[in-house]
């Protein structure tokens, strides 16, 4: 064969290649992408980027540069530390304006913070992790300030996490809990331990986070759906085990289902 013949024979078994390429490339940088997200304002480096989604450095550098050059990411020169980046809340502003989840349940938060008096959190799922949006304190002097507004936790990490996993289909819970394994134990957990958790859930009818992540606090969660059924959200209370007893644990739950099912649910 001629060389041009061997050309023309690479181009056109490559002739459907730059659609899956592209494709393919879009997940990695939505992947990498919610692993800057992870740290926070303290950001990662890129080594840890890459051996957390078992990608080469050379192609997570490529990605990272390519999502700095957008404004999605930010590189700290001092540090050479990545974190995310000033377009990502210029996106995140215009989806609020649209439609605020937050808004929405902000006062069945305040309510169920004043009925329980312990502390309320409201979660999204991003991927396969859990978004903390929102926080409310009850009055009870002792608080379980746990998780942070704007903390992502992998899914089946605690009450609220737990809630928004274990009400899946199974084999979506498959899928996340193998693609997270790697994650569990920075918790002490396994990932035969959160399906574990996810399956006893799925029997109670809610997440029940009983000291798994932290001894001396206890959890309940349940999972927000949209009018069609699918699960965006979850709300959980937390509280010293104290307050937890199973027979208030079980109003609690009570109260945390009176307030989400008794409303109109979200629209898709």
């Amino acid at each position: 064969m001629t060389r041009e013949g061997r050309r023309t024979t690479r181009s056109a078994s490559a002739a459907g290649a730059p659609e899956v390429l592209g494709t393919q490339s879009i997940g990695r940088a939505v992947a990498v992408l919610r692993a800057i997200a992870q740290a926070g304002a303290e950001g990662r480096r890129v080594s840890d980027v890459a051996t957390e989604l078992d990608l080469n450095v050379a192609t997570t550098h490529r990605l990272l540069s390519a999502l700095a050059r957008e404004g999605l990411v930010e590189r700290n020169e001092r540090t050479k530390l990545y974190r995310i980046g000033p377009e990502i809340l210029a996106l995140g502003a215009g989806v609020q304006r649209r439609f605020s989840i937050e808004e929405h349940f902000s006062p069945v938060l305040a309510r169920l913070a004043e009925q329980t008096e312990d502390t309320v959190f409201l979660y999204i799922r991003s991927g396969n992790d859990a978004v903390c949006v929102a926080r409310r304190e009850g009055a009870f002097p002792i608080r379980t300030l746990t998780v942070d507004v704007g903390s992502r936790r992998p899914l089946g990490i605690g009450a609220g996490s737990l809630a928004l996993l274990a009400f899946l289909p199974a084999s979506e819970q498959d899928v996340i809990i193998r693609a997270n394994a790697k994650r569990y134990p920075k918790f002490g957990l396994t990932a035969s331990d959160v399906a574990a958790l996810a399956r006893r859930s799925s029997k109670l009818g809610y997440a029940l986070n009983d000291g798994r992540i932290l001894r001396d606090m206890t959890a309940v969660g349940v999972p927000v759906a949209t009018v069609s059924g699918r699960i965006v959200a979850a709300i959980s209370v937390s509280a010293i085990n104290a307050r937890m007893s199973p027979s208030r644990r079980e109003r609690v739950v009570k109260m945390l289902r009176a307030e989400t099912e008794g409303r109109s649910p979200l629209p898709e």
